[in-house]
């Protein structure tokens, strides 16, 4: 079995051409009108195709498979396959238009003579802001705070390391935290906050992340996670959001699983279908590794969560 390449394809039914991609042995184009959705791949040779869309928490919306070709010309792919034609008049399409977060999951299922190839088209689309948006929406919260808690600041502590962040900017971003201060106990709260197990270089991610709004490249995962996880407890949901934006593009094979039982354990559904997506698109190297071996042994059902996009 060869398996290659998956994907999200972002959906804009007021778009002719929605997203195409060559392969070396087919393209596949994604076509939207405003009452009608198109998909169609194009082959080397000839085939069994089925293709299943999903939204962007697992649901499946529509499976279809075709065994010969619409139509055969001269060309470098010859083999056309319209896979699927849906209009305003069809129940799937009302639920492609109200997609959550605008994601489309397309898994092609193609089967040549002498095995098959899993593709997806990966187009999601990021969910953190740009450094502009989130200072703006950083400027509208701390004016709905106190104008004195931008003259104070909070003490970030863990055992070993201790920072100050302005008290507005971190109640502008985490709702938790400005409940609380603002709260009936406000007068008994010291202007502390613990951040157990986090590390130096979290506190320092976080504090800057909290003043620009923006992660650098971070190629440690477990870094990236950790940071997830710091956000995730005291709802800096910005940088949750960033996180997750940093780790479906850092992700590897040695990593993937630890990824995705996150993404399973804090209920990320557009981080889990980008991980399960990833063991799709890297099957055979992901089964070669040494984790998927201890996965198996330790987590089997985290595992083989992904394997419903492999089956055929």
């Amino acid at each position: 079995m060869k398996a290659q390449r998956c994907g999200f394809c972002g959906v804009d039914f007021g778009a002719q051409n929605l997203y195409s991609e060559a392969f070396a042995d087919s393209i596949f184009s994604v076509n939207g009108l405003p009452e009608e959705f198109n998909l169609s791949v194009k082959s080397i040779s000839k085939m069994n195709c089925e293709v299943s869309l999903y939204n962007s928490l697992g649901v499946l919306l529509f499976n279809t498979k075709i065994a010969k070709p619409t139509s055969v010309d001269e060309s470098n792919f010859p083999y056309r396959y319209n896979l699927v034609k849906i209009t305003s008049e069809d129940e799937t399409f009302v639920k492609l238009k109200d997609l959550p977060r605008d994601v489309l999951i397309l898994v092609f299922r193609m089967k040549f003579p002498g095995g098959y190839t899993i593709k997806s088209l990966v187009r999601g689309p990021y969910t953190s802001m740009n450094r502009l948006d989130y200072l703006k929406k950083l400027s509208q919260g701390i004016k709905a705070l106190p104008e004195s808690f931008a003259k104070e600041h909070i003490q970030l502590s863990t055992n070993k390391e201790v920072r100050l962040v302005n008290k507005a900017v971190w109640c502008a971003k985490s709702p938790h935290f400005a409940e609380l201060f603002q709260g009936e106990f406000r007068e008994h709260l010291a202007n502390v906050v613990t951040v157990e197990g986090a590390t130096k270089s979290v506190m320092e991610y976080l504090v800057a992340f909290l003043y620009t709004g923006q992660l650098p490249e971070i190629d440690d995962i477990k870094l990236i996670c950790d940071l997830y996880r710091g956000a995730h407890r005291y709802e800096l949901l910005d940088l949750r959001d960033a996180c997750c934006d940093l780790l479906r593009k850092k992700i590897n094979v040695k990593t993937v699983f630890d990824v995705l039982k996150m993404a399973l354990l804090y209920k990320n559904d557009l981080l889990k279908i980008s991980m399960m997506a990833f063991i799709c698109e890297n099957f055979e190297d992901v089964v070669k590794s040494g984790e998927w071996v201890e996965w198996m042994h330790h987590e089997p059902l985290v595992a083989l969560e992904a394997l419903d996009f492999l089956y055929f």
